[in-house]
């Protein structure tokens, strides 16, 4: 266990004891768990930008759709070439993260944001109801917060520059754009 501390441990431990080809099948398992991972977060990343663009967030552009393909083709270069950059200028440990940092922001926002859209009356949820609220939105957004505290300080700088930057641009462009301010 102590040799464990490398970037493939479960193919690393079953190369040491001779399984070979079980070591490989987790290699492409985890390649192919990458891949996938990377698409989902493209096509989420840009279906962010698309919804900010179409509610005037961000410029009108991310938020206009391709006429014959009826996708966001702004919003999808935008996010591919942001995450080409992040790729090629940030070291993979600390790009892994700040994708953890994201997650857990989104959660934690989640979770808290729960409790007073349960008590909005002008939305009907005949569906899906929260267990044990308030308690457990409370402990999961607890527990995100928790979860961020524990990253690397240079996460966490990278993810207040980040907000910063977000936050900039919703004060100088966002605000005056907004669709919903309007």
């Amino acid at each position: 266990y102590k040799q464990l501390n490398v970037d493939d441990p479960a193919a690393y431990a079953l190369k040491v004891v001779g399984l070979t080809a079980w070591n490989k099948l987790i290699t492409v398992g985890a390649l192919v768990g990458i891949f996938t991972a990377m698409i989902t977060m493209l096509l989420g990343g840009s279906r962010l930008l698309y919804a900010l663009g179409r509610d005037g967030l961000l410029p009108d552009s991310m938020g206009s759709v391709h006429v014959k393909k009826m996708i966001p083709d702004h919003a999808v270069i935008v996010s591919t070439i942001v995450a080409a950059v992040f790729a090629g200028l940030v070291p993979l440990m600390e790009l892994a993260s700040l994708i953890n940092a994201g997650t857990l922001i989104a959660f934690a926002l989640i979770s808290f944001g729960i409790i007073p859209l349960r008590h909005r009356k002008d939305i009907v949820n005949d569906g899906f109801k929260m267990p044990l609220y308030p308690v457990l939105p409370v402990i999961a957004g607890l527990l995100s917060v928790y979860f961020i505290w524990m990253l690397p300080n240079t996460t966490k700088i990278m993810v207040g520059i980040w907000l910063i930057v977000g936050i900039i641009v919703y004060a100088t462009y966002g605000i005056k754009h907004s669709k919903l301010q309007n």
